[in-house]
């Protein structure tokens, strides 16, 4: 993160190891268009149903 950051990829990954590089990619996605503002504002906040 970084102060006036207006996009952010959301990487989503399979499993349970604990290093990412271990686990599978099922997905990523782009957040686009937020507002400028200082680091850690706003917050996002990404859930799934399956």
């Amino acid at each position: 993160a970084e102060d006036n950051q207006t996009t952010v990829e959301i990487h989503v990954l399979q499993g349970e190891r604990k290093m990412a590089l271990d686990n599978k990619t099922i997905g990523k996605f782009q957040l686009t268009g937020i507002p400028p503002a200082q680091r850690g504002m706003p917050q996002v906040e990404v859930t799934f149903d399956i």
